[in-house]
């Protein structure tokens, strides 16, 4: 049984972040940033 955290974002994500920070201030938590990257975690059990 393992545990897991995934963390990404795309480069145009990132890009796009960097030259609309403004918008993604606004409209998203996080000073933007959960506007960009996504994440997940979980259990896995291998048999």
């Amino acid at each position: 049984m393992e545990l897991y955290l995934d963390f990404s974002a795309l480069d145009v994500g990132v890009v796009n972040y960097v030259r609309n920070f403004d918008f993604y201030r606004e409209n998203y938590r996080f000073l933007g940033l959960d506007g960009i990257f996504t994440y997940g975690f979980g259990t896995r059990v291998r048999f």
